[in-house]
C-alpha cells in the first residue's frame, strides 16, 4: 500500500517482472548522494548502493551518464551481505525524463557557428534532473526580474516531456499587480495554467491540491531566491528544507537546497524539489524549440519562398510581423539564438556518435588481433 503512494501500479509491477532477478523487491529513489541512494520501500526509508556489476557496465563498459539511478526512478533492490547496504541491480524503464545538457563547469569559450557566436563547452551528455514524473511546475519569484529568454528556454527544454506543465508566480503579496508577467507569459504560451501564491503567507497555496493527486509526481524547478523552499515547507506542513534568512537590503532570501529530493506530501501527491538553476543549458531537438515558437515557425511557412532568409526577400512574412509589431523583435532574437545552440548541439552529438563508434571498432579490432 506504501509503494502505492510513492507511484507504484501495474505498469511498473509488469516491467518489475521482466528483471528476473532472485529475491529483489522494488523500490523508489528519494534522493542521491556521491556513493549512496535514500529509497523508499514499503513506507521505510533505507541506503543502497550500485551493484558491481551496474557500476562496471557504466564506467568500463562506456553507458551514459544517464545508466545511474536518480531521484524519481523506480529500482529493484537485493539484500547485501551480511547485513550491508542494499544493492540496486537494475534501473527499470523510465517512463519519461527531465534532463538539461551537462552544465559547463570549465573550458567556456565562444566559437563561431553559422554566423555568430556560441557559447560552448562540457560534456556532451544529458543530466538528467528528474525522472517518472507527471507535473512540471516552474516557480517564479515575482519580486524577480522576469526573464522572458528563461522562461522561453524552459518551455523548449521541457516540450519533449510528456508531462503536465504549470507556472505559479510567487509572492503576490510583494506585487500585487502582476498583470504584465501574465501577459507575457500569454504571449509564449496561453495554454499553460498560471497561479499566484504567495508562500510565505498561505495565500492561494490551495489552488495546488488540484494538481498534486495521490500517486502522481511533480517535479518543482526555479532560480535561486524565488521562495521554492518556502512553497515545500508549507506543503509539507513542516520545515524541512532549510532556507537562508531574508536579506534586510532588498528583502530576498535564498534558496539552500542542493540536491534534488522526493516528497511524499501529507495532502496526496509527490514533489522533487530541485535546486535554483542559474542555467539551462539546453538539451533538445529542433521539434521542441517549434513548439515554443509555434507563432514564429507558422510565420515562416508564409513567406513567398520556401528558403528565405528573412532578410530583404520579397514577400517576407518575418520580416514584415517585425515591422508592423506584430512579432516581438527580441523573441524572435531568441528564437534565432535558440535555434543556433540545438543546431550546434545536434552537431556535437553526431561528432561524439561518430567517436563512440570508432573507438568500439578499435577495441574489436585489438581483441580479434589478441585472439
Amino acid at each position: 500500500m506504501e509503494n502505492e503512494k510513492m507511484g507504484w501500479n501495474k505498469y511498473w509491477q509488469d516491467k518489475a517482472a521482466e528483471f528476473k532477478i532472485n529475491n529483489s523487491i522494488p523500490g523508489r529513489v528519494i534522493s542521491q548522494g556521491k556513493k549512496n541512494y535514500l529509497i523508499s520501500v514499503g513506507g521505510q526509508d533505507i541506503l543502497a548502493e550500485l551493484s558491481g556489476k551496474m557500476l562496471y557496465q557504466i564506467r568500463c563498459q562506456g553507458k551514459r551518464q544517464s545508466a545511474y539511478p536518480v531521484t524519481g526512478d523506480w529500482v529493484m533492490l537485493r539484500q547485501g551481505e551480511h547485513g550491508s547496504l542494499q544493492i540496486i541491480e537494475a534501473v527499470l524503464p523510465r517512463t519519461n525524463y527531465l534532463a538539461r545538457k551537462m552544465k559547463i563547469s570549465g573550458g567556456r569559450k565562444l566559437v563561431q557557428f553559422q554566423g555568430s557566436e556560441i557559447l560552448t563547452g562540457g560534456i556532451t551528455d544529458a543530466q538528467l534532473l528528474a525522472v517518472n514524473i507527471d507535473l512540471i511546475i516552474y516557480f517564479i519569484g515575482l519580486d524577480q526580474r522576469f526573464s522572458r529568454n528563461r522562461i522561453e528556454r524552459f518551455f523548449t527544454q521541457v516540450s519533449s516531456v510528456g508531462a503536465e506543465l504549470l507556472i505559479i508566480l510567487n509572492k503576490i503579496d510583494k506585487c500585487p499587480q502582476y498583470e504584465t508577467v501574465l501577459d507575457e507569459l500569454n504571449v509564449i504560451r496561453p495554454e499553460v495554467a498560471v497561479i499566484a501564491v504567495s508562500a510565505l503567507k498561505g495565500i492561494g497555496t490551495e489552488q495546488l491540491q488540484y494538481y498534486l493527486k495521490d500517486g502522481k509526481t511533480a517535479v518543482l524547478m526555479g532560480a535561486s531566491g524565488s521562495g521554492k523552499s518556502t512553497l515545500v515547507n508549507r506543503l509539507l506542513e513542516v520545515d524541512q528544507q532549510e532556507t537562508e534568512q531574508v536579506r534586510e537590503k532588498d528583502g530576498k532570501g535564498r534558496h539552500k537546497t542542493s540536491s534534488r529530493e522526493l516528497f511524499l506530501l501529507p495532502g496526496g501527491g509527490m514533489l522533487i524539489d530541485t535546486p535554483g538553476l542559474r542555467e539551462l543549458q539546453l538539451w533538445a531537438d529542433s521539434e521542441d524549440i517549434q513548439e515554443t515558437f509555434s507563432d514564429i515557425v507558422e510565420l515562416e511557412h508564409k513567406c513567398l519562398f520556401r528558403n528565405c532568409n528573412h532578410g530583404s526577400e520579397p514577400g517576407c512574412a518575418i520580416k514584415a510581423a517585425l515591422e508592423n509589431g506584430s512579432l516581438d523583435l527580441a523573441r524572435y532574437d531568441n528564437y534565432l539564438k535558440m535555434t543556433r545552440e540545438i543546431d550546434h548541439l545536434n552537431l556535437r552529438k553526431k561528432q561524439k556518435a561518430h567517436q563512440r563508434a570508432q573507438s568500439s571498432r578499435e577495441k574489436n579490432k585489438l581483441k580479434q588481433e589478441i585472439l
